[in-house]
């Protein structure tokens, strides 16, 4: 079959009011397993916007005793330090949630609801019962992800900086447009393409047929192998998040010296709770079903 036959069948699901009917139908099973990640992945964003805000208070020292700047640097510590720790406990079982959707989503048999029901219960205990290989695979694709993550964190690093009120003041850090405009780029292509990897580790990590290190390195085959439609598709998924789940993300984005505002920032932090329960399950479906075919023979 020629290889344009065979994409246009790798995509035909697009057009196939069915199979979204099906998809959105599943997330809504998985939808009350997510709320409560949803919702401390939410609170750990709260933490860092109070940290934030009191940090940032802490920068102009005209006016200020000496109390009242310890205490915000112990109150912005202590609401970083739990930010941190919430981010930390809410990814864990957001990676839970996820795997045992993949599991579901690939290796489940369509059936009636009820059965659909005891597909899920079944999916999210295997995925409670691998704890530990999980555990291990996670660790080793880690490395993997260093590739990515390690200049995403250098460019994200030279922003902050950059876009720092304090040295802005000082004049001590100037980007030209035409740099910032290359440092924003490298910022969307590395997030994208660490989006995509862990997409197609999560997805393989579904499977519990493999030893952790094979499922890691498949993984990165995998990724290796589709990468640039991945990466579109992932741009398009990111995209749909951030309009429908953070739009407050966009703004800051095209306003980057804006100081996100506590209040919207909570209000908008609720909503990405509420939203990012059933979104990111129904985006990972056309994802999986991309790799549906190379996912089901690994």
């Amino acid at each position: 079959m020629p290889s344009n036959d065979k994409s246009s069948l790798r995509f035909s699901f697009l057009s196939d009011r069915q199979w979204w009917t099906l998809a959105l139908f599943d997330s809504r099973l998985f939808f009350p397993y997510c709320i409560f990640p949803a919702l401390l992945l939410a609170l750990a964003n709260i933490s860092i916007l109070i940290s934030l805000d009191t940090l940032s208070d802490t920068s102009n020292l005209v006016g200020q005793t000496l109390d009242a700047l310890t205490q915000k640097l112990a109150v912005g510590g202590i609401t970083s330090l739990l930010g941190l720790a919430l981010t930390v406990w809410s990814l864990t079982i957001w990676l839970n949630r996820l795997t045992a959707f993949c599991r579901f989503r690939l290796f489940s048999d369509t059936g009636s609801v009820e059965k659909k029901k005891l597909a899920v219960k079944s999916a999210l205990a295997e995925v409670a019962q691998n704890q530990k290989s999980l555990f291990q695979f996670w660790f080793i694709f880690s490395l993997y992800l260093l590739v990515p993550v390690v200049p995403l964190t250098f460019l994200v690093f030279i922003q902050t900086l950059a876009n720092s009120p304090s040295l802005q003041a000082l004049n001590l850090v100037t980007l030209p447009d035409s740099l910032s405009i290359l440092l924003n780029s490298g910022i969307l292509i590395f997030t994208v393409i660490t989006a995509a990897m862990t997409v197609v580790a999560t997805a393989m990590a579904s499977r519990f047929n493999l030893s952790y290190q094979a499922t890691a390195l498949k993984s990165v085959k995998l990724f290796l192998n589709h990468g640039l439609i991945l990466c579109l598709a992932i741009a398009i998924v990111l995209l749909v998040n951030a309009v429908l789940s953070a739009p407050q993300l966009i703004v800051l984005a095209v306003h980057l010296s804006t100081k996100p505002d506590l209040i919207a920032g909570t209000i908008g932090q609720v909503w990405f709770a509420l939203t990012s329960s059933m979104l990111w399950t129904i985006s990972l479906c056309p994802l999986l079903q991309i790799l549906r075919r190379d996912l089901v023979a690994a």
